[in-house]
């Protein structure tokens, strides 16, 4: 099974070519729907483009980014656990035996929940 990735921005470059070549993944960079023109102010005289305007028609607020709110539940998740909210561990493998005994727990606790409501009765 060939997996896909989701990526920010910021793992454009090496990190997205190495996965692809070592890992055999695909990775898609996930572009914000108002990259280009968000937070700049234009030099006196210069307009905005049809493709910039666009972009802000009809977008107010808070726009959805494609399957962002995954990765932002799972760390929303993660944040319950309260062996996680402090960093005192000196070993990245401890960092990360703890995180997957934080998914370990959350799943355990779903899968028990659902068992209960699908139980049948005796």
């Amino acid at each position: 099974m060939k997996l896909h990735l989701f990526a920010d921005g910021g793992y454009k470059g090496k990190w997205e070519g190495w996965v692809k070549t070592t890992l055999g993944y695909t990775v898609e960079i996930v572009q914000r729907s108002d990259a280009n023109t968000r937070g700049y102010w234009l030099p006196e005289g210069q307009e905005l483009t049809e493709a910039q305007i666009k972009t802000f028609r009809g977008h107010r607020g808070f726009v959805v980014i494609k399957k962002r709110w995954v990765v932002e539940r799972s760390f929303a998740w993660l944040s319950f656990d309260r062996r996680l909210n402090r960093e005192y561990d000196l070993l990245p493998q401890t960092t990360e035996a703890f995180i997957f005994l934080a998914f370990i727990r959350c799943m355990i606790r779903r899968l028990a929940a659902f068992a209960q409501q699908n139980a049948v009765p005796t």
